[in-house]
């Protein structure tokens, strides 16, 4: 009796691990097919560090129990080895690229440094002088709030691609030939890339910074507890807001994928070896990743280190902020760094400038 319950048992968790397994090896297809043709398949490329960690767990519990049955969850996680590494970095004994000369890039969505918070704004400038990169891109970044408090700021880091309101900048060591935004005659006016060729040391490096249109998270976060009722899911107004909401992250993941094709374009038209840099509003599993990195390579996913999450909202476990690079500056390393000053912590990358490997 007890080995045919012990049986009983084993059937319903290896049932419950294949019910696991069949979102994961979906969430594998996500990239390759646009919102735009069947927009649900981002919901499982979002959800794909939440399935691995639950068969990791099931994998974790056969092997505990010695079970045959370790082979399931394992076949599906080995599959999806590629995916795997974009989430968490692996290359920690690999060997780098070698060459002499090798430039540090960082990009950083600062959501406005929280301008709020006192003291948020000194705390800002000196990890700017503490850590001083060849290039850093940062995203959600407002001119007029370092022009009206902190007049000196530009005196100190001169050489960037800020004019006039746009939100997104890159600063330099080096000196920036050329500047302009990637233009995509967006009906609402915003600037969402910018772009700067840099001379380092008589090479031309084309560096672009990008924000993608947002999910807006935190705002729908905040309109399911203010509006929505779990006690009263009868209610149509409760489902009204659930489809507004559903709505509004199609359309958002529809832009992303048309402004991940024309970023796709611009990368290819580049005169130059390019460093994408910036916050996708997406996860590695999503059409917008691929599309945007069809011609440069992520260096997370090449060089890194670690875990590869780099937002720390409202919503956990998500890699949103990408350093990508052509295949003629391959990266020597990569890793997330610790930041308090945003919802979103820093990526930083190395990469060589001549490599002969």
């Amino acid at each position: 009796m007890k080995k045919k319950k012990r049986s009983l048992g084993t059937r319903f968790l290896v049932g419950l691990n294949i019910l696991f397994i069949i979102p994961l090896l979906l969430s594998y297809l996500a990239p390759f097919i646009p919102p735009d043709t069947f927009w649900p398949m981002l919901f499982l490329g979002m959800a794909y560090p939440y399935l691995l960690i639950i068969n990791l767990c099931f994998l974790g519990m056969w092997c505990w129990g010695k079970k045959k049955q370790l082979f399931i969850p394992l076949a599906a996680i080995l599959i999806g080895w590629f995916p795997f590494q974009r989430f968490f970095g692996v290359h920690y004994f690999s060997d780098p690229p070698s060459g002499e000369k090798k430039i540090s890039v960082i990009t950083y969505n600062i959501h406005n440094v929280n301008i709020n918070v006192e003291g948020r704004g000194e705390a800002f400038i000196d990890w700017m002088e503490n850590n001083q990169p060849d290039i850093l891109c940062l995203q959600e970044f407002s001119p007029w709030y370092w022009r009206r408090y902190f007049p000196d700021f530009y005196k100190k880091f001169p050489i960037n691609t800020v004019k006039n309101h746009e939100r997104i900048a890159i600063f330099s060591k080096h000196p920036i030939i050329k500047r302009g935004y990637i233009d995509d005659q967006d009906q609402h006016n915003v600037q969402w890339a910018v772009y700067a060729d840099i001379n380092i040391e008589g090479r031309t490096i084309r560096a672009i910074s990008t924000h993608l249109q947002s999910n807006r998270v935190s705002g729908i976060t905040e309109n399911l507890d203010d509006h929505v009722n779990m006690n009263d899911l009868d209610n149509a107004q409760n489902w009204n807001t659930v489809k507004s909401l559903a709505r509004s992250l199609r359309e958002n993941a529809i832009r992303r994928a048309e402004q991940a094709r024309i970023l796709d374009d611009f990368i290819r038209q580049s005169p130059h070896p390019v460093i994408l840099c910036g916050d996708f509003n997406d996860p590695p599993e999503t059409y917008t990743y691929r599309r945007a990195g069809r011609h440069v390579r992520d260096a997370f996913a090449s060089a890194g280190t670690g875990w590869g999450v780099t937002y720390q909202g409202t919503v956990p476990l998500l890699r949103i902020d990408y350093i990508f690079s052509s295949p003629s500056l391959p990266p020597s390393n990569c890793f997330v760094l610790d930041g308090n000053i945003s919802d979103h912590r820093p990526v930083r990358a190395e990469f060589v400038l001549e490599s002969s490997k």
